[in-house]
């Protein structure tokens, strides 16, 4: 059976049609309602803007709910890595109760400490360690702004509710096998970048390269993304499909614990190669696309790949921003997991003036949506 996907250009006004073409019946009055989102790291201005969030959290108060904005700390070195700190950028980019309508909440508290463990009983996970914040909100929406990622390949609605929620140990569980080694020593300049975001004090500079202590390395993959001369890559220490499983795994608990009261929005907007997680800019792999929605997070994913690798420019667009990394694994074992499938139909609720502004974009290409 396949599952409806519902797509509207890059509107914000788009937003109500998609909202109510879906199942919202678990968003009752005086009912609390988490909407899960990434806003951002510093230095980085790629995220679903503010404006759009507003709109969803719009349409949870039309309903008689009261909503609030969520996010976990992170592994990594960052602004984002401790709950005090992360409200505060959020208030920067543009999420707080004063410009979106909802209050921002960090999902695991201001140490990461407020955490539940989940039986999980899978191939790689017996239990899982999740942010509280999962056992106590009413229902879901869970915005995910489509992009690539450096250990992944994409980042969408499962890699959002799967890193999304998880504790900090469960992230490092996930990131286990992966490891740092050079491309080509001659490209390591020195320079310290990687030492200075390392959270585990694991490198060093040693006769003017970066040197590896991995008996500490947690694998968070901050000095692969950061390394401004691209001297380092990941090498799996041992299959790279084993973190795609990780991940859905991860998914599948969280889905199995909010399954029946979610609904998602995945972004394709401002394409990028890498995650919001990291500090800097660059340039889109695609043309703004538009926005898709559906309950079920497996043919959204799916279905944004696809329409990513359909635009114009070349076959496998996510692939060729990140090569070697198997991305089509993590949806495929979610589908076997149960989460969702990828068979699906798309809806298409846009009119014939947001498609011919979208085919203008699209001519106007690279664009940019910017934050508002």
């Amino acid at each position: 059976m396949k599952s409806k996907l519902f797509f509207t250009g890059p509107d914000v006004r788009a937003i109500s049609a998609l909202f109510d073409a879906l199942d919202t019946t678990f968003i009752k009055p005086k009912s609390t309602i988490c909407v899960k989102l990434h806003w951002g790291e510093k230095g980085n201005s790629y995220f679903v803007p503010p404006s759009f969030v507003a709109r969803i959290v719009e349409k949870i108060k039309e309903k008689g709910a009261r909503a609030f904005l969520t996010d976990t700390t992170t592994l990594y070195q960052g602004q984002r890595r401790n709950g005090v700190d992360s409200i505060i950028l959020a208030h920067e980019h543009g999420f707080s109760y004063g410009t979106v309508g909802a209050p921002v909440v960090v999902g695991d508290g201001i140490l990461g400490m407020d955490t539940v463990e989940y039986s999980a009983n899978l191939k790689h996970f017996k239990t899982v360690r999740l942010a509280s914040v999962l056992s106590n909100a009413d229902g879901f929406v869970v915005i995910s702004h489509f992009k690539g990622h450096i250990g992944l390949g994409i980042g969408g609605a499962l890699k959002n509710i799967s890193m999304g929620f998880a504790s900090r140990s469960q992230k490092q569980a996930m990131h286990a096998d992966v490891k740092p080694r050079f491309v080509s020593p001659d490209r390591c300049t020195g320079c310290g970048v990687c030492v200075r975001n390392c959270p585990t004090s694991s490198i060093k500079i040693e006769d003017g390269k970066a040197k590896f202590d991995y008996s500490s390395c947690i694998g968070c993959g901050e000095c692969i993304a950061l390394c401004p001369e691209s001297a380092l890559k990941i090498i799996w220490e041992t299959d790279a499909e084993m973190f795609q499983e990780k991940v859905a795994e991860t998914a599948s608990v969280v889905y199995n614990i909010i399954k029946g009261r979610v609904i998602f929005f995945n972004f394709l907007l401002n394409v990028m190669p890498f995650c919001d997680c990291m500090p800097k800019e660059g340039e889109p792999i695609v043309p703004d696309i538009g926005i898709l929605a559906s309950s079920d997070p497996v043919a959204l994913d799916w279905a944004s790949a696809e329409l990513v690798n359909a635009r114009p420019g070349g076959d496998d667009r996510i692939s060729a921003a990140n090569p070697g990394i198997p991305w089509q694994a993590h949806i495929e074992y979610a589908e076997k997991l149960g989460i969702g499938t990828r068979s699906y139909e798309i809806i298409d609720l846009e009119d014939e003036i947001g498609r011919e502004k979208r085919l203008q974009r699209d001519r106007a290409w690279p664009s940019r949506t910017e934050i508002s």
